[in-house]
């Protein structure tokens, strides 16, 4: 190998083996040089080796493992903090459920003494001059007013109120001015008011009723005829009528079973009072913008209300009085009306949710399928409780009211939820 050294000038030399001790003149200065033995150049370093690959995180003391990387708290509040608990207002339309007890205790224990069994006590309890005259009106077959002007108090045994009687009206009073009052405390919208709730309730209760009467008038006079017109206008309002007449005839008629009872009470009652309803509800959403569900459920709330109540009266009038004891009162003014409210608030939420339906300009044969949506699943609900009621089935008709509200509870709660999300999030 050869020998490779250096003279003080900076000339790199070279020599073989053998020359090693000699001298030798550098050929660029001239100076006198030995020949070391050895090389004084460093041999060239050697290739380093390749890493060897990583450890694995596992394999790794704890000490060399590489730290995770850390988060700011604040950057994630949001996602972190704790959801604040829901206050118990919000879960104050149970106070509805509550309004169903009476209704549940005349469901379970109906009273099933007949009306026949009730006149023979109050008879007995007659002097025999007067048994004597209610026998001759019965078998003259009088009116009732005579009949009941000769009975004690004017009522059957165990019964309420006389035949002859104003003091249903204060129970409505009461039973309206509670409600009334209630509906600000289910749906504190911020733009409630008033106003707003006492017309609504005043429309159906009133002019609503009075429409659903004349309705009901016009349906049961088509039953005997046949109309054809080119104006489809009235074409179509008439067949509608003949479809609900003859659903409600099916529906009372005494020889139905379960089934076409049910189809009748549901395309008949239940469309037709869950249609009107539902007008002041679908006349608030065509002219708001941007309506609040809290507003929904009070206008729902006022519809509904409104109906029973004076359904209430009308029941009482014609029912109640001089028959039906305290409890029957109690049940169609708290219980009933409660009823009508949980039916109407489901159709107002589920108005909110599908609003869109009704942007635009719509002609009026587009509303026939839109409403029959709205309503759709309170009118079932409604035909299947009256059902029930007509069949006996009264665990069915309890069980039909609980149903509804919780399907009243899901529109409500989705209702809510829907409006949480919207909500713009804070920077």
């Amino acid at each position: 190998m050869p020998i490779s050294f250096t003279c003080e000038c900076g000339k790199h030399l070279r020599a073989k083996d053998e020359g090693a001790g000699r001298s030798v003149k550098c050929p660029a200065c001239g100076a006198m040089l030995v020949i070391p033995a050895v090389s004084e150049e460093e041999p060239p370093a050697p290739e380093p080796e390749p890493d060897p690959p990583p450890r694995r995180s596992w394999e790794q003391p704890a000490s060399a493992r590489p730290t995770p990387p850390t988060f700011s708290a604040d950057r994630y509040k949001d996602v972190l903090a704790e959801k604040p608990a829901r206050p118990m207002r919000d879960y104050a339309y149970f106070v509805l459920l509550l309004a169903l007890i009476p209704l549940v205790f005349t469901l379970l224990t109906g009273d099933k003494v007949s009306n026949l069994e009730r006149l023979l006590r109050s008879v007995e309890k007659l002097p025999e001059g007067a048994k004597a005259r209610i026998a001759q009106i019965i078998e003259s077959d009088k009116s009732e007013d005579e009949l009941f002007q000769a009975l004690p108090d004017g009522r059957l045994d165990g019964a309420h109120l006389p035949y002859k009687t104003y003091v249903h009206y204060l129970y409505a009073f009461l039973a309206a001015a509670a409600f009334f009052g209630l509906s600000f405390f289910l749906s504190p919208a911020d733009d409630n008011n008033a106003s707003r709730v006492l017309l609504t309730g005043l429309f159906t209760g009133t002019i609503g009723i009075v429409f659903l009467f004349l309705a009901q008038l016009f349906a049961d006079w088509t039953q005997g005829h046949i109309f054809i017109s080119r104006n489809l206008f009235l074409l179509v309002a008439y067949w509608i009528a003949f479809a609900i007449g003859f659903s409600y005839r099916v529906a009372l008629h005494p020889d139905s079973n379960f089934v076409v009872s049910f189809l009748g009470y549901t395309f008949g009652v239940g469309l037709c009072e869950e249609v009107v309803k539902a007008i002041p509800i679908i006349a608030y959403y065509k002219d708001s913008d941007r309506p609040d569900w809290r507003v929904a459920c009070s206008i729902g709330f006022a519809s509904g209300v409104g109906f029973g109540v004076a359904e209430g009266v009308m029941y009482s009038a014609n029912h109640y009085n001089g028959y039906a004891g305290w409890d029957a009162y109690l049940t169609r003014f708290v219980s009933c009306v409660a009823l009508h409210a949980i039916w109407s608030i489901s159709v107002a939420l589920f108005i909110h949710a599908h609003r869109s339906m009704l942007d635009g300009p719509l002609a009026w044969h587009d509303y026939i399928p839109r409403v029959i949506f709205f309503v759709a699943v309170p009118m079932i609900l409604h035909g299947l409780y009256d059902t029930s009621l007509k069949k006996g089935i009264n665990s069915l008709a309890l069980a039909t009211a609980l149903a509804s509200f919780g399907w009243l509870a899901w529109c409500i709660e989705r209702a809510r939820a829907t409006d949480v999300a919207m909500r713009p999030r804070r920077a």
